[in-house]
C-alpha cells in the first residue's frame, strides 16, 4: 500500500471517529482488522471498505490490490464510490436479486464474499474480499432500508 493510500485511510478513519464522537445519535462500528467501516446516522448508513493487501514479510512490502470503496444508503437510493471514480447512484426501486456470493470454501465466516445486486441489464458488485460475516452485515443493512423505502 502506497504512503499516499495509506494516509487517506488513515485520514477517513479519523474523520468518521471524530464524526462518530462529537455528534450524538451516531454509531461506529469495525471490528479489529477488519477492512469494514460502518457509520450510522438516521438518514443514512455509510459503509467504507478499506483496499485489500496481500503478501509481505513481517508486514513489509504489502501490496495494495483494488481501490477503496464507498458505500452510501440512504432512505431512496445506494450510492457507490469506487476509488477516486464518479458516484454512481442506485435507486431503491430498481434494485433487485441483492445477495451476497461466496467466491471460495462454503460456510466459514472468513471465506471471501461479496455483495452482489442486479440493476436495470447490468450486475453491480462491491466488497469483494470481505469476510462473509461483513458482507451479510451490509446486506441486511442495506435491506433494512430497501423495505423501509418499500413500506
Amino acid at each position: 500500500m502506497s504512503d499516499y493510500l495509506r494516509q487517506r485511510t488513515r485520514e477517513r478513519r479519523q474523520q468518521f471517529t471524530t464524526a462518530q464522537s462529537q455528534t450524538t445519535g451516531k454509531t461506529a462500528r469495525r471490528k479489529a482488522e477488519s477492512p469494514l467501516l460502518i457509520v450510522e446516522t438516521p438518514e443514512k448508513t455509510v459503509f467504507t471498505i478499506a483496499p485489500r493487501t496481500t503478501g509481505g514479510f513481517l508486514g513489509l512490502f504489502k501490496r495494495t490490490i483494488g481501490p477503496a470503496e464507498s458505500v452510501t444508503v440512504t432512505r431512496t437510493n445506494l450510492t457507490l464510490t469506487v476509488g477516486n471514480q464518479k458516484p454512481r447512484e442506485f435507486a431503491f426501486g430498481k434494485i433487485y436479486n441483492l445477495r451476497v456470493l461466496v467466491t471460495e470454501g462454503g460456510n466459514s465466516n472468513r471465506a471471501p464474499g461479496e455483495v452482489k445486486f442486479e440493476f436495470g441489464d447490468e450486475t453491480v458488485s462491491f466488497g469483494a474480499g470481505l469476510e462473509k460475516s461483513d458482507a451479510k452485515r451490509i446486506l441486511n443493512i442495506i435491506r433494512e432500508r430497501m423495505m423501509a423505502y418499500f413500506a
